[in-house]
């Protein structure tokens, strides 16, 4: 997607997160951990061809012309929120495709875990001293 598209969808997302069905979903990380997460959160997204952006402290992502997926902080929470215009979606649609923009969601989320930066494992002892057998 050229830069003006991405910046078009990324636009659209901010209209959209005025508008439609939500809904919000726990993450398994706390509020505290959100700002090491929103690099892994964008550049997953980014590789999976989706437009993603930080605003704030919240990542979003376009998923698509009537979808988009957040991950905010919401009091003491980090939570994803899953967003459909139900102006462009018809009303049988709306469930299905709030539990797909959901999976996208979740698979944006489980691999940007696996992405994240960890600590090094610490390094191993050195040897006990002790007498030499020499």
């Amino acid at each position: 997607m050229n830069e003006f598209k991405k910046g078009a969808a990324f636009v659209a997302a901010l209209v959209l997160a005025g508008c439609g069905t939500f809904r919000a979903y726990r993450l398994s990380a706390g509020p505290d951990q959100a700002a090491s997460m929103r690099p892994a959160l964008i550049s997953t997204a980014q590789a999976l061809g989706l437009a993603a952006n930080e605003i704030g402290t919240d990542v979003n992502v376009v998923v698509d012309e009537a979808s988009t997926v957040a991950y905010r902080v919401q009091g003491d929470e980090y939570n994803m929120v899953v967003n459909v215009d139900d102006k462009k979606v018809k009303p049988e649609e709306l469930e299905p495709r709030l539990k797909a923009t959901r999976a996208k969601g979740d698979e944006i989320w489980s691999k940007a875990l696996r992405a994240r930066p960890t600590a090094a494992p610490p390094a191993p002892a050195p040897p006990a001293e002790g007498p030499s057998r020499f």
